[in-house]
């Protein structure tokens, strides 16, 4: 398999502030990861006689595959190992109901800006959406309320809030002769409780080449290997946290 690990510009990153970062290592940051839409996006290209087309199918995951584990687990063992940051999850600290109303707020919230925020109707959806047109409104602004009085009463003083934006699989090669690509596109930002400011914020995307995903129903356990995969790279230091350790 290979993987291609692309990161995030400087135009859209927060870059961490050494004072911050000071603050940031003195005790456990809370964790929360939100997966706002539900569902893999499989990009085709099809050829028809004088013209291709691109036709985009939807699958939805919801009920059947959490990958929220996956991307949490990735980047907490990340920061725990490459910043010396200890971690404390929202998922593991709170009631589960309690977290599941966190996180659906949150998510909604984020959906609501990415709906008023559209890329062009002839887009590659996620890849276009994330790298043009990403809901920056929702992501440099003050968290849910909900989310910064659970910070509060956990006694944490920084919320790292993880965001899946999407998973996609597009074909590589002319009919998709030589397989796909699977992706995972990632926003991360890290709010200060206090005054509920954004101080950090990034975006990293990693694909890894499939050979012999054919089926996306069928080959669930395949498309969560190479998910895996993927969300490794993207949850790397230079990947997702690039920017978070001042220099």
């Amino acid at each position: 398999m290979l993987a291609v690990l692309s990161v995030g510009c400087t135009a859209f990153a927060i870059s961490m502030d050494k004072s911050h970062w000071r603050n940031v290592v003195q005790k456990p940051i809370g964790v929360i990861v939100l997966i706002p839409e539900k569902r893999l996006v499989l990009s085709e290209l099809l050829f028809r006689v004088v013209w291709a087309e691109r036709r985009e199918t939807y699958y939805s995951f919801d009920g059947i595959w959490d990958p929220a584990p996956i991307l949490e687990q990735n980047c907490v063992a990340t920061l725990q190992r490459d910043f010396n940051i200890r971690t404390l999850t929202l998922r593991g600290a709170v009631e589960p109901g309690s977290y599941r109303d966190l996180v659906a707020v949150a998510e909604a919230a984020f959906n609501t800006e990415r709906r008023q925020v559209k890329a062009p109707a002839d887009r590659a959806a996620l890849r276009e959406e994330f790298w043009t047109k990403p809901p920056m409104k929702y992501l440099r602004a003050r968290p849910t309320r909900d989310l910064g009085k659970i910070g509060e009463r956990l006694g944490v003083d920084f919320i790292l809030e993880l965001s899946l934006a999407g998973i996609s699989m597009e074909p590589v090669g002319p009919f998709g002769i030589q397989g796909g690509t699977l992706s995972v596109f990632v926003y991360g930002r890290l709010i200060r409780v206090a005054d509920e400011a954004v101080v950090w914020l990034n975006r990293a995307a990693a694909g890894v080449h499939e050979k012999e995903l054919t089926d996306l129903q069928e080959d669930l356990e395949l498309l969560r290997e190479d998910f895996d995969e993927a969300v490794m790279r993207v949850c790397e230091p230079d990947g997702i946290f690039r920017g978070l350790k001042p220099h």
